[in-house]
């Protein structure tokens, strides 16, 4: 059992689709905790955290698409002192500097909104895809979405309001110095990319 966190302004295009397929790709059960119009989306993040009623809980945006069947693997791996994410794929993916490289997003377009988004594409391509992975990893990928045990939840920091990086200063720096172990999963999601915190 995971609850799903998911903060959003009410004006999103993207919230119904997202929960449309939670519900057909999720395998375990779940609750849904929204946060909506919060303007500080680490405040929202933090505040779903404490909501939720289950132990494994995992952060989404509101413009992602899960996989078939993504938490099959992702769930599993959620454990105290353990930081959990996946595989994203992007239209024009983003790049950070992590340690002596940099990492970045599977870049395949299947549509930059949701208008325009090929879903059976992006099956297709997350089936081809993840043949190829291993189902569990230690490493880390990308910020979002992101899966935590709730007893062992380090709030994050809200020094600014968003896009501060508060995402980057809590994973990559603050969470290494507590020592949390960090896995990915072979679980792919895709993101539009909205900018819908604007």
């Amino acid at each position: 059992m995971i609850s799903i966190v998911v903060p959003y302004l009410s004006s999103s295009r993207y919230i119904d689709y997202l929960k449309l397929k939670l519900e057909e790709n999720t395998s375990h059960d779940y609750e849904l905790i929204e946060i909506v119009d919060e303007k500080d989306v680490y405040y929202a993040y933090n505040r779903g955290v404490y909501q939720a009623k289950y132990d494994s809980v995992v952060l989404m945006n509101d413009d992602m698409v899960p996989a078939p069947n993504w938490d099959m693997f992702f769930a599993p791996m959620i454990a105290p002192g353990v930081v959990v994410t996946g595989h994203v794929v992007e239209p024009d993916p983003g790049s950070v500097t992590r340690g002596k490289g940099f990492f970045s997003n599977i870049k395949y377009d299947c549509g930059r909104t949701i208008d325009e988004f090929d879903y059976e594409k992006f099956v297709e391509f997350a089936e081809r895809y993840s043949k190829n992975q291993p189902d569990m990893s230690s490493g880390f990928g990308w910020y979002m979405p992101v899966g935590f045990h709730k007893s062992t939840f380090v709030s994050y920091p809200n020094l600014k309001k968003f896009p501060y990086p508060n995402d980057i200063l809590l994973l990559d720096d603050i969470l290494p110095s507590l020592g949390y172990r960090f896995g990915r999963a072979n679980s792919l999601f895709y993101h539009f990319q909205s900018k819908s915190w604007k």
